[in-house]
């Protein structure tokens, strides 16, 4: 867009010429020299800059909010019918065409620059028009990229409109789950596939950036799971890890809704558990408990990469193994805990659970409670770890609560500085 600035023309603070009006070296808005920005030797009533904000709507098909005429229409239903221009600032409402109020605070009004101070969510998609498909302005934007696909699923193309005119340079950066084959610099591009997940393809080309993010392959089942009123993001199990630590012996699992599919909930083979979907994304697992771990199938089908399966273990402890220190404690209390299996229960095979270290991986929670019996400091571990930080705490004794449900464990600590 250009933009010029003059001395002259009495009475007028600026010009601009509508789109497909005029010729290509006129194209722009021009504004009187001292209205022009904020700094330097200012009119009083425009000194913010807002003559320019007025003429560029024009150069974006805006019309004046009075509509040029009495009681005129600016093709924007969301403003205001008013009489004609208004000026200075007035009070609001400002009545006249049987509105509600002279909307003066616009910019495409003729008020004072710190009385104008919006444009209407019409005016903006009005303008916006100008650089879509077929818009006046559409050949302003040189790098909007066309693929409209949402989820890609394999190699894909993934192109820009061709510039009109000068040779343009497209830089291409493509990450995640895409890898850039080849068409560096040109309009369009190649794709490989090298994973499945989300991808991010960003194209630049005279100053103008554009973002696209897709799906690539099929959407995993992700979600959330509560016990014991604690909810948790569902995490997928591999054969060295069950990464959804439970409690107690029902759990309510819900999934994150992709529209246009199914997701089918089953039981691993053999399992004494019970398992009942209640909706296409939620589910109900009740523990049988001679097993201490659960394996939940969800099969999601129906999008256009073709259905695909998510593994999700479940572990039931029944024991913690634990320690803390120091007690009396000044500063932070360290607590480790690794939740133990019970020999009387059937255990997950070493050959298949590659010796889980539970406590690395798992969260618990260690909670200090005073003598009154209010909790004063709680926190979840990390990496089998939970520190307590107490330094605000008066000296006296307190309860320490480590772990979950009726497995959880009470101690004594005294908090001295």
């Amino acid at each position: 867009m250009n933009i010029w600035t003059y001395n002259g023309l009495d009475n007028i603070g600026g010009y601009a010429q509508f789109p497909g009006l005029g010729n290509a070296n006129t194209d722009g808005v021009a504004v009187i020299f001292n209205a022009f920005g904020r700094v330097g030797q200012l009119l009083a009533s425009n000194n913010k800059g807002r003559i320019a904000t007025h003429e560029i709507g024009h150069w974006l098909n805006l019309r004046h909010i009075w509509g040029n005429t009495n009681c005129g229409d600016d093709f924007c239903a969301d403003t205001p019918t008013q009489f004609g221009p208004n000026g200075g600032c007035p009070g609001f409402p400002h009545v006249t065409c049987s509105n509600q109020g002279d909307m003066s605070m616009n910019y495409m009004d003729y008020t004072n620059d710190e009385c104008r101070n919006l444009f209407t969510n019409i005016q903006r998609g009005r303008m916006r028009a100008l650089f879509a498909a077929g818009g006046v302005r559409e050949s302003f934007i040189s790098a909007k990229i066309q693929q409209l696909a949402t989820q890609i699923c394999g190699n894909s193309t993934f192109s820009v409109a061709q510039n009109q005119g000068a040779v343009v340079n497209y830089q291409w950066t493509v990450s995640g789950a895409l890898s850039l084959a080849n068409g560096q610099g040109s309009n369009q591009i190649t794709t490989t596939q090298n994973g499945t997940g989300p991808a991010t393809i960003q194209v630049s080309a005279n100053g103008y950036c554009e973002t696209k993010t897709v799906q690539v392959g099929a959407y995993a089942a992700t979600g959330r799971y509560i016990n014991d009123y604690q909810e948790q993001r569902l995490v997928a199990s591999t054969y060295a890890l069950d990464p959804n630590f439970v409690t107690n012996g029902y759990v309510q699992i819900g999934l994150d809704d992709i529209p246009g599919t199914t997701n089918r909930f089953t039981l691993g083979s053999g399992q004494p558990h019970s398992l009942y979907a209640t909706s296409n994304t939620s589910a109900s697992l009740y523990y049988n408990h001679s097993v201490n771990y659960a394996d939940v199938y969800v099969t999601n089908s129906g999008g256009p990469c073709g259905p695909i399966t998510t593994w999700f273990s479940f572990y039931y402890p029944t024991t913690y193994s634990y320690a803390f220190s120091p007690n009396p404690v000044m500063d932070d209390l360290m607590v480790q805990a690794q939740p133990e299996q019970s020999s009387s229960m059937v255990q997950r095979s070493s050959a298949v659970n590659n010796a889980v270290n539970i406590s690395e991986e798992q969260a618990f929670i260690v909670e200090l409670y005073n003598s009154q019996g209010m909790k004063v400091v709680s926190q979840s571990s990390k990496a089998g770890k939970a520190i307590l930080n107490v330094r605000s705490l008066p000296n006296g004794l307190y309860n320490l609560r480590i772990g979950q449900g009726k497995e959880a464990k009470m101690e004594h600590i005294q908090v001295v500085h």
